[in-house]
């Protein structure tokens, strides 16, 4: 290869690093970072609840509100406690929106299915006594089935994040 070749070559990879590759390569670091900053930012003021599911049955209180008669197994029953929040969910009424209620009352004596699980009983009541039983304007009946979602707790979305990362921290490196 001649001088002349060498010279060419050479200016033309001056030429290349002259023509802003470095810069382009730090805007794409930086964008990234950006991202990531932003995305830690926004993760640490988003809420998520932890709720356990359960079913229920619309039943009748003794001042002819409706509430919900809920069972729940021994290793549930203890992660809810009085006052909790609760989402219902009744086939057919709520197809969007699910209707508030709270948990009113925990039963301690379990009730044995006929495989001898033991199922403990709650009780919830629709928020300020909306629904009244023989209301024209209530659409729910007596006997209605019904999903509940109980909130025992609520964390950042970071939080949630990282107790996972943690946790598989934890049981990946656990000797025992």
């Amino acid at each position: 290869m001649g001088k002349k070749h060498q010279f060419k070559f050479l200016s033309q990879s001056v030429l290349l690093e002259e023509s802003g590759l470095p810069r382009i390569n730090a805007l794409i670091i930086m964008t990234i970072t950006v991202i990531v900053i932003g995305f830690i930012v926004w993760s640490s003021f988003v809420t998520i609840e932890e709720s356990l599911s359960s079913s229920g049955q619309v039943t009748m209180s003794d001042t002819s509100e409706y509430q919900i008669t809920g069972y729940m197994s021994a290793n549930d029953i203890i992660k809810i406690s009085e006052g909790a929040k609760v989402n219902v969910s009744i086939p057919g009424i709520t197809s969007r929106n699910t209707l508030k209620g709270d948990l009113v009352s925990v039963n301690n004596e379990p009730r044995y299915t006929q495989s001898g699980d033991a199922l403990y009983e709650f009780l919830v009541v629709f928020e300020s006594g909306k629904y009244k039983f023989k209301s024209d304007d209530s659409p729910i009946l007596l006997g209605m089935n019904c999903r509940l979602e109980i909130v025992t707790g609520s964390k950042t979305m970071l939080q949630y994040l990282l107790g996972n990362l943690y946790d598989t921290g934890k049981s990946t490196f656990d000797i025992n």
